[in-house]
């Protein structure tokens, strides 16, 4: 099951939370959208078994090592010193057992995707988004491309089958 909780807004700037599979992607409570109660209610109701970043910028991430120790599941992201989380994850871990995490840089130098094969489905974040210099990194396009993913799941506007 793949589900898109509605985009956070801020203004045109739409950020999406994807739970697929009882893992939740980039729920961020951040102050234009869901808030932490909106989350509590919404992962207890669907049987929110982790939570997973694709990268630390606050569209997507605000408040969500405070929801992951609440709901007591476990948070994955990428490294990053200022945040304390259960479990960091790097190119080749994976979720569950059934998303693997790719390193996609470019938007954010520790950008992460998840791969999940079964599906052929890509939770990509913003990994086909510029970064705040412009920058796409044509090496992570290049690799998902080799993947051939039929669906991918951004962190911003529509789901997208390929």
């Amino acid at each position: 099951m793949i589900d898109l909780i509605a985009g956070a807004t801020n203004g045109s700037h739409v950020c999406n939370a994807w739970l697929v599979d009882g893992v939740l992607f980039d729920p961020s409570g951040d102050p234009w959208s869901r808030t932490p109660a909106f989350w509590r209610l919404y992962c207890r109701e669907h049987d929110v078994r982790a939570i997973a970043l694709t990268h630390w910028h606050a569209d997507h991430a605000t408040g969500v090592a405070a929801l992951a120790r609440e709901l007591a599941v476990p948070l994955f992201a990428p490294p990053i010193k200022r945040e304390r989380v259960f479990s960091y994850v790097t190119e080749g871990d994976r979720i569950l057992e059934r998303f693997q995490v790719l390193s996609t840089p470019g938007h954010d130098a520790e950008h992460v995707s998840f791969w999940d094969e079964r599906e052929r489905t890509l939770i990509a974040g913003d990994a086909f988004e510029r970064s705040p210099g412009g920058h796409i990194d044509p090496l992570t396009i290049a690799k998902i491309e080799m993947l051939r993913p039929a669906r991918m799941l951004p962190g911003h506007g529509l789901e997208k089958e390929l």
